[in-house]
């Protein structure tokens, strides 16, 4: 302890090396950050698109809950009546559906035959067959639509 005596004054100095390494980010941190705005970026991008012009998600629901209850009425006609009174004549078009609660809902059935070999083609509608291709489509006001497709057998 002689030199603080004499006056002498050591001043510590850090190396260049040290310097540079403690002003940066580690690897763990860089990574963190990453991950961060990938998580961000990847909920906001979601929330955006679900907004691109989708369907009111009730609207939807009570829609695809109309369509269920006429393809259940159709179904309960067949066991009821039999396959030979599933046809169009008996299922008119809605416009709107029936019943206070639904006055923006349209829902339509279409009805036809199909070969056995395709049940999608619905080109020979008034050759019969055994086979009936059920469709019911409720659409709504706004432009969105709900499809339900069924066959029906004569069995």
């Amino acid at each position: 302890m002689d030199f603080l005596k004499k006056g002498v004054v050591i001043l510590y100095r850090e190396s260049p090396l040290s310097t540079l390494c403690s002003r940066g980010f580690t690897l763990v941190e860089t990574l963190m950050v990453i991950v961060l705005i990938g998580v961000v970026g990847t909920g906001i991008l979601l929330y955006f698109a679900g907004m691109r012009g989708g369907a009111d998600p009730l609207l939807s629901v009570q829609a695809l809950e109309l369509a269920q209850e006429k393809m259940e009425e159709i179904l309960s006609d067949k066991k009821a009546s039999g396959f030979g009174y599933i046809v169009n004549v008996n299922y008119p078009a809605e416009n709107p559906v029936d019943g206070v609660n639904f006055p923006n809902f349209n829902r339509s059935t279409s009805i036809c035959f199909v070969a056995e070999g395709d049940l999608n083609d619905t080109g020979n509608c008034g050759t019969a067959t055994d086979w009936k291709r059920i469709g019911v489509t409720v659409s709504w006001t706004g432009g969105g639509q709900v499809d339900l497709v069924t066959i029906l057998s004569n069995h």
